[in-house]
């Protein structure tokens, strides 16, 4: 059985969401391929990026096909919302849920392919010119853009954060968005979304400065602030990963896959 959802905005694109399996397997160029995989796609007169996520295991594909909404609807919804909210994400056009038995199998999320010239994680390892002028910008828009407007990213990451230079104006585009937060959002919430870019000293205090400037609260206690919560969140990332390598080490299942 399959379960799917096209943006109106691209009904010529029905086809390809009916085939996608195929149009998957046997076409486009894959950009990212870990635990998910990501494509880039000449359809048409599109060049579409579909993402295929791993198959859950077997209690997962029981929770996303009846009490969550699987990784591929919620990227899809959760894109749809941002544009409502004027925030730049790659165009959705639509999810794919194929199911057996009455378990998700494998999800597709599609979306037009965004045009950016290079991604936050370039700016903050020093590879992009101008980089406290980006930085403070993008400081800037994640107050006024993404927080006021009641948007919190759970992985915001380096890698999520697209940016598309435009004249002498920086544009920043979302993706990954499967894990998002849509609530009231204070400036001391927002400063803690901030940590999960995990940078150097020196590029958490041109950030926290400009964003504090645009909140209202004062640069320094902000800089300061913002750099005691990466510290801390790293301390707590480091402590949970040692919990799941203890954890496996006591799994019987692991410890006999090692032996065969």
């Amino acid at each position: 059985m399959t379960r799917r959802q096209t943006n109106p905005c691209y009904p010529e694109l029905n086809s390809f969401l009916d085939n996608i399996r195929t149009q998957f397997d046997q076409n486009g160029t894959t950009i990212y391929k870990v635990r998910n995989e990501v494509k880039n796609i000449q359809y048409k007169d599109f060049i579409l990026n579909v993402k295929s996520f791993k198959v859950p295991h077997l209690l997962n594909r029981f929770v996303y096909s009846y009490i969550r909404k699987s990784k591929a609807r919620r990227s899809y919804e959760y894109a749809m919302t941002l544009e409502r909210k004027g925030v730049t994400t790659p165009a959705p056009v639509g999810y794919i849920e194929n199911t057996h038995n009455g378990l998700l199998q494998d999800s597709y999320y599609i979306s037009l392919c965004y045009p950016y010239d290079f991604t936050i994680r370039e700016v903050l390892e020093g590879r992009v010119d101008n980089k406290d002028e980006i930085l403070e910008s993008f400081a800037r828009y994640c107050w006024n853009v993404l927080h006021r407007n009641g948007v919190f990213h759970l992985d915001f990451s380096p890698g999520n954060i697209l940016i598309r230079k435009i004249n002498s104006d920086y544009e920043f585009s979302l993706i990954d968005l499967n894990r998002m937060k849509f609530c009231k959002i204070d400036p001391i919430i927002g400063l803690k979304n901030l940590r999960q870019l995990h940078t150097t000293v020196e590029n958490m205090q041109i950030i926290a400065r400009a964003f504090g400037s645009e909140a209202g609260l004062d640069p320094e206690w902000c800089a300061e602030k913002l750099i005691a919560m990466d510290r801390s969140y790293q301390n707590y990332r480091s402590r949970r990963q040692a919990f799941k390598k203890g954890i496996k080490k006591l799994n019987p299942i692991s410890a006999f896959r090692k032996h065969f």
